[in-house]
């Protein structure tokens, strides 16, 4: 009962982000919400993926993401650019690096908190995406630690928002 309710609330909070934030910031598709935290959008900037290595099973990409204060009213002008190094391994079980501040890759989990994951997370699957046409973590559902668990790791309505 206690994992319906919380499944339950969960949901209701995912279905409010959706709400709050436009699907596109400034109305423009190349600019999809990848995610929202504490009234802060998250964008990403399409047109800035940048394949560095591409050397299958492993892939690096740079990446953009314009952070918006009220996304409601926000233009691309108004927003800070935060930009990402991503590594990518896709073998049987994917696996998502972030670099960190001594050039070291930090794994980013499928099912992580915000502190561990935050906008890290959303922004790899959705660069991955744009640049190969295939889904990361998203691919199948994957064991989530806290339901003890398969669970989804993204649902169909980010890949088609992304899509634009």
């Amino acid at each position: 009962m206690k994992k319906c309710f919380l499944s339950i609330l969960i949901l209701l909070a995912s279905i409010q982000i959706c709400q709050a934030f436009p699907e596109y910031l400034d109305g423009d598709r190349n600019y999809p919400a990848i995610d929202g935290h504490m009234g802060t959008g998250y964008f990403m900037d399409k047109n800035s993926i940048y394949v560095e290595m591409e050397v299958p099973p492993v892939y690096v990409l740079q990446v953009s993401c314009l952070c918006v204060a009220d996304p409601d009213v926000s233009k691309v002008s108004d927003a800070t650019i935060l930009k990402f190094r991503i590594r990518y391994v896709d073998e049987k079980t994917p696996q998502m690096y972030m670099e960190g501040l001594n050039d070291e890759w930090i794994y980013v989990k499928p099912f992580g908190s915000y502190a561990e994951s935050g906008v890290i997370l959303p922004i790899g699957e959705a660069a991955f995406y744009t640049k190969f046409g295939r889904k990361f973590y998203g691919r199948e559902p994957m064991y989530n630690d806290f339901f003890k668990e398969n669970s989804e790791v993204f649902g169909e309505k980010f890949y088609e928002r992304v899509r634009g």
